[in-house]
């Protein structure tokens, strides 16, 4: 094996055909950015917080939500090129299995198992969706995600979660050209390997936090005017759901768990303190929010002013991100990142399908 002065002290695989330096240049083309955490204040000001950290504990998600760890780009690029997902085959595929991968120039695997205690999810009596040969593996990707989420609500019922994990990963490396932000995730597991102290030799990437403005800038949320915030769903205000309400979305209550999306407002806003909300500005105009991250290319920091002015793109909606789940293959994954109406920008979808993430 053999460094590349390119990569600082990055050594590469021998025997894979330069597969793992191919996948590392590729995906430095893409970048990496820093990894979002829930926001405690957010969620209080929203009147979010009590539900969500009892959805977390009930998943079993908490250490993984709540930890906030730094992105280190360079082992992040070191770790996705070099992933690979290996189950068995037959009935019970995707089950269980081993991932590989490299991390300072070393080869490591982790079962399932080994993953979930790392990362604290449980062992014991979890319950693994039955996938048939047949099934289109992008849906089911989609299938265990909220069935894990369904089972919140469901007593004494526990999902592998880390069979998700793996698969999602693999599926983070196939498709798509934006930048990777499971570095956080990545970083958890370096740490679990006992990794830390070289960790601190590497340059890094501060954790993020999804506060107000990100909610609003993701179309998450809009400024009320007289106060609060209204739920946008599709990019659409839903008129009824006025933030913060702890009642109507008290995730406890199954009573709350659908909304009718067109009733209108139970109370009149008043128009007193209005807030001009510059997000829907920067829907015209010029500065949309930035995220630190590695660049893409150096060559793409060098475009004039006028790509500054550059319309934002529309975030994707619900019935943007099921069509490209159920449609989309690794091979197809090319898009304009210009266009919004064929672009699907999601926080978590792009590993590779080469036969054997986040």
């Amino acid at each position: 094996m053999a460094g590349n002065q390119n990569f600082g002290n990055i050594i590469f695989r021998s025997g894979d055909d330069n597969y793992q330096q191919e996948q590392f240049e590729r995906f430095k083309q893409r970048g990496v950015a820093s990894t979002r955490y829930p926001d405690l204040t957010c969620l209080q000001q929203l009147g979010l917080l009590q539900g969500i950290e009892w959805m977390l504990r009930r998943a079993d998600l908490t250490f993984l939500c709540t930890h906030n760890q730094p992105t280190y780009p360079s082992l992040t690029l070191e770790f996705l090129s070099s992933y690979d997902y290996t189950t068995p085959a037959g009935e019970g595929e995707f089950l269980t299995g081993t991932a590989t991968f490299r991390m300072f120039n070393t080869e490591y695997s982790l079962t399932q198992r080994e993953l979930s205690a790392m990362l604290q999810f449980p062992t014991e009596g979890l319950l693994h969706a039955r996938i048939p040969p047949t099934s289109n593996w992008n849906t089911v990707l989609v299938f265990d995600l909220f069935k894990k989420i369904s089972c919140v609500f469901e007593s004494d019922t526990k999902v592998n979660a880390a069979s998700f994990l793996f698969h999602h990963i693999r599926t983070l490396c196939a498709r798509g050209r934006q930048p990777f932000i499971i570095g956080g995730l990545i970083t958890s597991i370096a740490l679990g390997l006992n990794l830390g102290d070289k960790l601190q030799t590497l340059e890094s990437l501060p954790p993020l936090s999804m506060d107000i403005s990100y909610c609003r800038s993701s179309r998450l949320i809009k400024n009320r005017v007289g106060g609060g915030y209204y739920l946008m769903v599709n990019n659409q205000a839903v008129p009824s759901v006025v933030l913060p309400n702890t009642t109507l979305t008290d995730v406890t209550n199954p009573d709350r768990h659908l909304y009718d999306l067109s009733a209108p407002e139970t109370t009149e806003p008043s128009q007193t303190n209005q807030q001009t909300d510059e997000f829907e500005e920067m829907e015209q105009g010029d500065h949309p929010p930035t995220q630190q991250s590695v660049p893409l290319n150096p060559s793409s920091n060098a475009a004039g002013p006028s790509s500054q002015r550059r319309r934002r793109r529309r975030p994707a909606t619900n019935d943007d991100i099921m069509d490209a789940i159920d449609g989309m293959q690794a091979q197809k994954c090319r898009y304009d990142a210009d266009d919004a109406s064929n672009a699907t920008a999601t926080g978590c979808s792009e590993c590779h399908n080469r036969p054997a993430v986040y």
